[in-house]
């Protein structure tokens, strides 16, 4: 479900006053600066990170053989910083969810959980943590990050 059907959701609310027969447009101020912020948040900061880390990524790929340690470090912390953003930004986005929604949201019949829990599954095949630390050690120490597959909670090393 994208933002704007979900808006749609949270808006129409069943008249108290008609007992439910017809649904009347609600547009709290609340409500529109908490889409209005997710949305933003979304379409700025994760996309012009997501696009860095793609151009990181084509312009590695065209190097080849020619590409250096160095080099590949840079494209790993490009890569890294996207998928924190990326990671924080969804579970931002889909706790959101039931903040604008409130307690209804918790209904089965529109089955929210779905998008929190699949977001934080994915966070903890490849652990966000580590992503975070590579990241920091670059910034901090200029250490380029090994090469690493996280498996099942076994850390794999190369090189």
């Amino acid at each position: 479900m994208s933002l704007q059907e979900m808006s749609g959701l949270c808006c129409l609310e069943k008249s108290r006053l008609n007992s439910g027969k017809v649904r009347l447009p609600t547009y709290p101020p609340s409500k529109k600066m908490d889409l209005a912020q997710a949305l933003e948040f979304v379409n700025a900061a994760m996309f012009a990170q997501l696009a860095r880390g793609l151009r990181d990524v084509e312009t590695a790929w065209d190097k080849g053989e020619q590409l250096t340690a160095a080099e590949r470090g840079e494209v790993a912390v490009a890569i890294a910083s996207a998928k924190v953003l990326s990671t924080r930004v969804a579970l931002n986005v889909t706790s959101k969810i039931f903040e604008v929604m409130g307690a209804r949201s918790a209904a089965t019949k529109y089955r929210f959980e779905r998008y929190w829990r699949n977001v934080r599954t994915h966070t903890l095949h490849d652990p966000v943590a580590y992503k975070v630390y590579e990241v920091g050690n670059w910034i901090l120490n200029e250490q380029i990050p090994i090469f690493t597959l996280h498996l099942s909670g076994h850390q794999l090393k190369f090189g």
